[in-house]
C-alpha cells in the first residue's frame, strides 16, 4: 500500500490519498466544488457507475463498529463490510472517500459520492434534499461518562456539558431536549469522546452500537444505564430523483437482509444482535 499525505489544513480541498489492497481513499476537505450530478446529466449513477468500474462510497472514518480508518489506510467495520459486498455485486471497484458526519448530505447533493454508506439516520428534514434507501440497521443515542463521573438518568445531564458530533442526530438531541445544557459540538467522533476522557464534557452522545464499541475498547468509560432516546433506522443516502439506482441499493440491502448476511456482519462487528427494529 502507498500513501501520500498533504496539508490537513480545513481549507485544503484535499487531504489525503491512500491505496490498499480492498480500496481506494480520497480524502475531501471541500465536498462543495465543481460537482454536476448524475442526473443533472440525466444517466442514472447505477449506469455511471458500470461504465466507470468505480463505487463512490462516503463514510466517517472514526465511527466504532460502523466504519473506522487507520493511518495506514486500512478500513474495519459493518458499513466497511456492507460497502465491500454491494462493491462485489455491481463487480466494480470501491473508493472509500471519508467525510464528517455533518458533510454527508452535502456530499450526496454535490456528487462526490454515489453512496453514502455510514450509520445514516433518514431524518425527515435529511430526506427533503436527498433520498434514504430501506434500512440496514438501527441505533438509538445512548450516553457515555467517565467511571470517576457517573450519571444514572437522563434528567441528571439537564444542565451539564454534553459533547457531540457536529449535524448529528445526536447533535439535535442535545440541542432540542437539553436547552440548559452545555452543548459542545465537535467535527468528529474521536475528538467529541477524546473530550469526555479528558474532562471538558461530561457526557459523549452517540449511537449505542458506537457506545459500546468504545466502552469495550476503554476501561475508564461506561454506557449509562438508561434508555435509549431516539431509535432510529441507518440507511443508505443517494441523489434524489435517481430511482434507477435506489431501486438497485434497495434490492441489495433486502436480499442480504432476508439472507441473514447483514445480521452475521452486525453480530461481527458489534458483538451483539441487531435491533428488532428491523424486521426482515
Amino acid at each position: 500500500p502507498w500513501a501520500m499525505f498533504h496539508s490537513t489544513d480545513m481549507g485544503d480541498n484535499l487531504e489525503e490519498m491512500v491505496e490498499t489492497e480492498d480500496c481506494k481513499v480520497l480524502r475531501m476537505r471541500d465536498p462543495t466544488l465543481g460537482a454536476v450530478s448524475a442526473m443533472a446529466e440525466g444517466e442514472s449513477h447505477l449506469q455511471r457507475v458500470l461504465d466507470s468500474g468505480v463505487l463512490r462510497v462516503a463514510m466517517i472514518p472514526e465511527n466504532p463498529g460502523w466504519s473506522v480508518m487507520d493511518a495506514e489506510g486500512n478500513w474495519v467495520g459493518y458499513d466497511v463490510e456492507v460497502a465491500k459486498l454491494l462493491a462485489q455485486e455491481l463487480g466494480v471497484e470501491l473508493e472509500l472517500i471519508p467525510t464528517e458526519g455533518g458533510n454527508r448530505v452535502t456530499m450526496v447533493q454535490t456528487d462526490k459520492c454515489d453512496v453514502v454508506i455510514s450509520s445514516f439516520t433518514p431524518t425527515l428534514d435529511r430526506a427533503k434534499v436527498i433520498t434514504f434507501s430501506n434500512p440496514y440497521g438501527a441505533a438509538g443515542t445512548l450516553p457515555l461518562c467517565r467511571k470517576d463521573n457517573v450519571f444514572t438518568s437522563w434528567e441528571e445531564l439537564s444542565d451539564k456539558k454534553i459533547a457531540c458530533a457536529r449535524g448529528s442526530t445526536n447533535d439535535i438531541l442535545a440541542t432540542n431536549e437539553f436547552p440548559n445544557a452545555e452543548v459542545l459540538r465537535y467535527d468528529s467522533i474521536a475528538d467529541a469522546f477524546i473530550a469526555v476522557k479528558t474532562g471538558k464534557a461530561d457526557v459523549l452522545f452517540e449511537d449505542d452500537s458506537q457506545v459500546y464499541s468504545l466502552v469495550a475498547e476503554n476501561d475508564d468509560v461506561m454506557a449509562m444505564e438508561v434508555p435509549l432516546r431516539n431509535p432510529a433506522y441507518a440507511c443508505f443516502g443517494v441523489e434524489q430523483g435517481d430511482t434507477i439506482w435506489l431501486d438497485y441499493v434497495n434490492r441489495f440491502i433486502d436480499n442480504y437482509m432476508y439472507s441473514g448476511k447483514f445480521t452475521q456482519l452486525w453480530r461481527d462487528n458489534f458483538g451483539r444482535e441487531m435491533a428488532e427494529l428491523l424486521s426482515y
